[in-house]
């Protein structure tokens, strides 16, 4: 509301909004992935309270994707034209299919989710979904480079958390395989 309030004009504040919300999902989904391989690889404190934090930092990440989704509504309700300058049919469909990951992620991310999906099924929908996100993310900072230099850096956190998980996950592999 605030950052609504203190926009130009109404347009430009919901294009505020959906910035700052995507600004802010990002950091909540990069707390969330990388949370596990950060204990592996760096076990601290902070580390252990992400880790013992994630399914609230996934909640919360779901809550402010849900508030960029809002606004994104709102700016095709003020200024459809807008909107159909800034997005295409390939970025759309994206989106969509990650905000259904998001939803069906925030609704299993329970006890009680995991008992109906089994455990398999669960550890699949949220892997698959977090990747998803993961890409989505990395697409929609990568094509806005070229208007601004500064979307280089989220690109480079996503890919360096992408980096450890997958470096944490083979050395999980092999150990496992080692074991065997």
């Amino acid at each position: 509301m605030i950052v609504l309030a203190v926009a130009p004009d109404h347009v430009a504040g919901v294009r505020l909004v959906i910035r700052l919300t995507a600004r802010i999902s990002l950091g909540l989904f990069l707390a969330a992935f990388t949370a596990s391989a950060l204990v592996r690889t760096w076990p601290s404190n902070t580390a252990r309270w992400l880790l013992a934090n994630r399914r609230w930092l996934g909640l919360s990440f779901a809550w402010s994707h849900l508030i960029h989704l809002l606004a994104i509504f709102a700016l095709v309700r003020s200024d459809s034209a807008l909107f159909w300058t800034l997005t295409n049919p390939v970025s759309l469909t994206g989106g969509s299919i990650t905000y259904l990951f998001i939803a069906a992620m925030a609704a299993t991310s329970f006890n009680g989710a995991v008992r109906a999906l089994g455990p398999h099924r669960w550890a699949l929908l949220h892997r698959t979904g977090s990747w998803m996100i993961w890409l989505v993310f990395l697409i929609s900072n990568a094509k806005r480079i070229p208007i601004s230099g500064w979307y280089a850096g989220p690109c480079l956190l996503l890919i360096a958390a992408a980096a450890l998980r997958l470096l944490v996950s083979r050395q999980v592999t092999r150990r496992a395989a080692q074991a065997a």
